[in-house]
């Protein structure tokens, strides 16, 4: 009777986007991980809150989704270099994971660059307390500062008409 050998293998579970479910699959077959199942999960969850400090009367209903899916996966345990290539795929998955937390994803192989994060409420906070003040402030001493030529060129033009009208009188 031959005695036949049985199998050992690693177990590994890991949690993704909906959206990422075939791109994570890719990054772990690149290391021998056979997927054994999927899931989708679909969580709701809705509770009660009571309004702010001015409608504390007030009830609200509040509910919230959140989709995920699960994978399964199962590697043998006796792939040649099976050291070496846990080795790599400790470095891939922990560049991986750096990728993602800077904001670039799996479903395009990380390959564009995490968005552009653009602040709109410091952008119209900065302008409403900096820009639009600063430029009122320069309205207002141009306008002030036009007053005074104004004033200026009329003193200048009766200094000049009084040296001009007393000629004479004066030692010009």
């Amino acid at each position: 009777m031959e005695t036949q050998k049985t199998a050992a293998y690693d177990f590994k579970h890991t949690r993704c986007d909906v959206d990422e479910v075939q791109a994570i699959i890719a990054q772990h077959q690149l290391f021998f991980w056979e997927v054994i199942g999927t899931n989708t999960i679909v969580s709701k969850e809705s509770h009660l809150e009571s309004g702010g400090i001015f409608d504390s009367d007030t009830i609200y209903s509040v509910t919230t989704d959140e989709r995920f899916s699960t994978i399964d996966f199962r590697r043998a345990k006796d792939i040649p270099r099976l050291s070496e290539i846990k080795s790599v795929e400790s470095q891939y998955f922990s560049l991986v994971n750096q990728l993602e937390r800077l904001g670039s994803s799996a479903l395009n192989n990380y390959t564009t660059p995490p968005p552009k994060q653009f602040n709109w409420i410091v952008f119209i906070l900065g302008i409403i307390f900096y820009i639009i003040p600063g430029v009122l402030y320069w309205l207002l001493k141009n306008k002030k500062y036009k007053r005074i030529c104004g004033e200026w060129h009329t003193l200048k033009a009766e200094l000049d008409s009084i040296v001009n009208n007393n000629r004479q009188l004066l030692n010009v």
